[in-house]
């Protein structure tokens, strides 16, 4: 019976001990659970799938509600569920989350930050949170609450670049506030001297808003001395240059940009257009090839270099009406293509954001020439003959502004300004034959034929194909009853419209 007895109490010893010892299942902390949240957030964001991320930012917000079940008064947990919910297109329950983290810690610049960004994509249309068109929130109340909660966020953070960033960029769209959106994205340069993005975010805004593209590479330029490995920055100074109409230097920043994305079709498609108008066809159609492996729908060519079977097979104009030659003056652009439309009311909207550009950049010398040049559409001449000055005073050798100012003066009747104009125009640029034709038909207007005849005969040497200087010259030797003169002019004229 001992024996017995000894076996029993050994046994029962174990039991005890091994109950005992048996570790207890660890109770995750608020912590452990937000530092779960957050892998479940890393992996959503590098998920190329798209239903694997939700379902990742899914189970972060389980892991975040978990964290605020265990400590609901930790700010940072509701933030990040708030950027969970935002993921997922519950903008609601951001706003939520984002508004309980600004309560518990009312200097919470990225709270503050991130809910105005949910203020400026979404409005609340009788209580459901909608996707809306710009123009649609410029009207609504949650503008007024984006902007405040971006002001509250520079206030609390004001060194944080993306704060001025974002706020910018909803100063432009949709409040439509070129100056305000210019001023915080220096602001973001000033606050982050060293930050690639702001600077590009800035020349972004420089090359599609302002048109202002010797800044735009100026900005570009500074972000690859910051990040020499930038595609981006490559392929935006490559548009620049390319609106500059200098061309080498936008194939080259092209091909840079082209080995950090060797399989971009907008890069190819870009590329290509520069090689055919340098006429390097071959250069152009092998890009062209690599670009349709890349893209299902062919390159549009440019209409500059490319003409259509049909626009070849187009009937030959008419000539110019008399009342149509007197006001044919040669208008001078700074662009390859014509962009300004004979459209009264585009061109009206044109001068809209061209005003709020000038009110931003009052020194854009290129806003006033581009305004001018509407304004000579609209046949507001003082307006334009003002804003051709403007460009004079920035640039004393503009023979653009000259020239066009000129013609502003011709419309209004101060022929000696506009013939001054003229050949001050000429003198800077003789290789430019717009403004002979232009003091040619100036002097044919005043009824200076034979001056006229003059000008117009050297402006034929330089450009022998304009039908309408033929024309022109033509009309000029009738009124000097010159008439076999003239029906040789009309004849070359008609030959070279067909």
């Amino acid at each position: 019976m001992k024996i017995y007895a000894g076996k029993f109490f050994v046994c029962c010893l174990f039991l005890l001990l091994t109950v005992n010892f048996t570790p207890a299942q660890k109770t995750l902390s608020a912590e452990d659970y937000y530092k779960h949240g957050l892998a479940k957030i890393k992996i959503a964001e590098a998920a190329a799938d798209f239903e694997i991320g939700n379902q990742r930012y899914s189970e972060a917000v389980e892991n975040f509600s978990k964290a605020i079940e265990a400590n609901s008064q930790e700010a940072k947990y509701y933030f990040k569920r708030g950027e969970c919910f935002d993921a997922l297109f519950e903008p609601e329950k951001a706003i939520a989350d984002y508004s309980r983290a600004v309560e518990l810690k009312p200097d919470y610049a990225e709270a503050y930050f991130e809910r105005a960004k949910v203020y400026a994509t979404y409005a609340e249309d009788d209580g459901q949170f909608v996707k809306i068109a710009e123009t649609a929130l410029k009207d609504s109340a949650k503008a007024a609450k984006a902007l405040a909660d971006f002001n509250r966020a520079v206030e609390v953070a004001p060194k944080l670049a993306a704060v001025y960033i974002a706020r910018a960029n909803f100063y432009f769209v949709p409040l439509n506030d070129y100056k305000a959106a210019l001023a915080d994205f220096n602001r973001a340069v000033e606050v982050e001297a060293r930050s690639a993005k702001a600077l590009l975010e800035r020349a972004g805004f420089y090359s599609t808003v302002m048109q202002n593209h010797a800044k735009a590479v100026a900005d570009c330029t500074a972000a690859i001395k910051l990040n020499p490995r930038s595609g981006e920055a490559y392929e935006l100074r490559a548009d620049s240059y390319a609106e500059m109409e200098d061309v080498q230097k936008a194939i080259a920043d092209y091909t840079t940009a082209l080995k950090f994305e060797p399989n971009n079709p907008s890069l190819l498609s870009r590329r290509a257009m520069i090689y055919h108008q340098t006429g390097q066809t071959r250069l152009a159609e092998a890009d062209e090839r690599r670009w349709k492996k890349f893209n299902k729908t062919a390159p549009l060519k440019n209409r500059v270099f490319t003409l259509t079977v049909e626009e070849k097979a187009a009937p030959p104009k008419a000539l110019l009406t008399d009342a149509e030659l007197a006001d044919s003056y040669i208008e001078l652009s700074k662009k390859d293509v014509e962009l300004i439309s004979e459209d009264v009311a585009a061109n009206q909207s044109e001068i809209v954001r061209l005003n709020k550009i000038l009110e931003a950049e009052p020194e854009f010398a290129e806003g006033f020439f581009e305004r001018g040049r509407i304004y000579v559409r609209l046949k507001e001449f003082d307006r334009a003959i003002a804003d051709f000055s403007k460009v004079i005073q920035f640039d004393p050798k503009d023979y653009h502004a000259f020239n066009n100012r000129g013609i502003a003066c011709a419309r209004t009747g101060n022929y000696e300004r506009a013939i001054a104009d003229f050949v001050r125009a000429n003198s800077m640029n003789p290789e430019d034959a717009s403004s002979l034709y232009n003091f040619g038909l100036v002097l044919f207007n005043k009824g200076l034929f034979k001056q006229s005849v003059s000008l117009l005969t050297d402006y034929i040497a330089k450009t022998p194909n304009d039908s309408k200087a033929y024309q022109l010259r033509g009309l000029a030797f009738r009124k000097i009853n010159r008439i076999p003169e003239a029906e040789a002019d009309e004849t070359k004229a008609k030959s070279l419209q067909k």
